[in-house]
């Protein structure tokens, strides 16, 4: 590639999600969409490609974003942003999306990216925030039983019998449904385990687990965003003076790279350990989210913990391998709820922890955050209010957790179960209460015992002797040490 020649940004992705995530609660249809956004930028690449033989650079390729330099002129930067746009929008799957594309020459490859992308959401702000189908004018067409939104217009077998419903959501369910394993094994570039069949179809699937009769039913949200990976790029160019374009590609292949190897030794991992495989020996597992810094797994609730671990057992050494790098920290949501809780506000109070997560840390450390949901019934409130409406004045002292391996370990403080609740609750009436009910513990059970015990509880939660490890052992007890009946 001739560095010289006169060259473009293009910019492809996928907008409006929220409409797209929170249109239907069937998971092989959010499954579908999320994946047809990933593979979209992936198409844009081969596309781009067979245009421009020779001539074309990925740059950073997310979940849901590409950018792309391409050789050329303004003529070829228009033409690429309309062939693009036109290939998406007439594709049988990715026209039932809703993406953007923009260009901008390229001179000033930090001040160029930005203008890209502020041309891009000025499209956004211009462009429905659906994929609007075909018009319909037959009043004896229905609504689509799904989405409730489109035109049932087209034949699907969604549940088991055949039936009518929308086009955007037949397409997204077969996508969803029929390229699973295809997913996987094309992000990890190698094969799923031989002795794992298949891969679980739907949430309550993943969360029937009968032998663990307190979990049985409930899941576990795993979100995790890494911490100003940006700002260790730049800081990595101003060391080394060279062009920020070459290293956000470095970056963006260091990236790619270390996840594609963290899900890989998952999967491997998670085929080999009780309570992820179902009796038929298919996985447990969904992947909401894949690409870019950040990830959404979905889990039994019982290897919520687990999971969470394992990720950052894998990212404990990451590091960006050039001059002024450091190491990356991620902030991570946990999530543990029943299985017919609404995907989106699962997903959406995952995500909300973790940035919660970043406002309190700094975004420079480790650490996670984690709600429970005992009922089917999920927070509409902002966060800062639900956890006000649980733990009361004592919300204004919580701070994140850092992951530690004892909260995977399964081993819970030999302690009776009632008196952390009573400790517990008293907690949330305040220090005096708390404090006559921690005397009340020590008269309770033996010195002997009480204290390996505080040692476990400070493993699990950090040396902290306040009121709040007990608040987290309580509201923890049975997703720490999850054992099978």
């Amino acid at each position: 590639m001739n560095a010289a020649a006169p060259a473009f940004l293009l910019r492809v992705e996928g907008i409006n999600l929220d409409p797209l995530f929170s249109d239907t609660q069937h998971i092989s249809v959010i499954r579908g969409a999320s994946m047809a956004l990933r593979e979209a930028v992936a198409d844009s690449h081969d596309w781009l490609r067979q245009r421009h033989p020779g001539q074309v650079q990925a740059v950073s390729t997310g979940a849901s974003v590409g950018l792309f330099r391409v050789e050329g002129g303004e003529t070829a930067a228009r033409d690429s942003r309309d062939f693009i746009a036109g290939q998406l929008n007439r594709h049988p799957l990715y026209r039932h999306l809703t993406f953007a594309v923009d260009v901008q020459p390229l001179a000033d490859f930090g001040l160029d990216r930005e203008k890209t992308l502020a041309k891009l959401r000025f499209r956004q702000l211009r462009q429905p925030s659906v994929a609007v189908p075909p018009p319909n004018s037959d009043p004896a067409v229905q609504p689509c039983p799904l989405d409730g939104l489109r035109p049932a217009t087209e034949q699907a077998a969604i549940h088991a019998e055949p039936g009518l419903y929308s086009a955007s959501v037949a397409q997204r369910y077969r996508h969803g449904r029929g390229r699973k394993k295809d997913f996987y094994e094309r992000e990890t570039r190698t094969p799923l385990p031989g002795h794992v069949a298949q891969l679980t179809w739907d949430l309550g699937e993943i969360a029937d687990g009968p032998g663990y009769r307190q979990l049985n039913g409930k899941l576990a949200y795993v979100y995790v965003d890494g911490n100003q990976f940006g700002q260790v790029v730049d800081a990595a160019a101003r060391q080394t003076g060279g062009g920020k374009l070459d290293l956000n590609r470095r970056w963006d292949a260091y990236i790619q790279d270390r996840r594609r190897q963290f899900l890989q030794a998952f999967i491997e991992d998670a085929a080999a350990r009780p309570g992820f495989l179902t009796a038929d020996r298919r996985l447990r597992l969904e992947i909401l989210l894949w690409g870019g810094d950040e990830f959404l797994l979905v889990v039994p609730a019982w290897l919520g913990f687990h999971a969470l671990d394992r990720f950052y057992q894998a990212a404990a050494d990451w590091s960006f391998p050039e001059p002024g790098g450091q190491r990356l920290s991620h902030a991570g949501g946990l999530v543990f709820c029943h299985h017919k809780t609404p995907v989106h506000r699962a997903s959406q109070l995952a995500r909300q922890l973790a940035e919660r997560v970043k406002e309190q840390t700094g975004r420079q450390t480790d650490a996670f955050e984690y709600a429970v949901l005992e009922s089917i019934d999920y927070p509409t409130e902002a966060l800062d209010r639900f956890f006000r409406r649980l733990y009361l004045s004592l919300a204004d002292t919580r701070q994140p957790l850092q992951p530690r391996q004892a909260m995977a370990a399964g081993k819970l403080p030999r302690l009776p179960k009632s008196q952390v609740y009573a400790l517990a609750r008293a907690a949330l009436r305040g220090p005096a209460a708390f404090d006559a009910q921690f005397k009340r513990l020590g008269q309770v059970v033996d010195a002997a015992l009480l204290r390996p015990a505080l040692a476990e509880l400070a493993s699990l939660f950090g040396a902290d002797s306040g009121p709040w490890p007990w608040v987290h052992l309580a509201q923890l007890w049975d997703y720490l040490a999850p054992t099978p009946e």
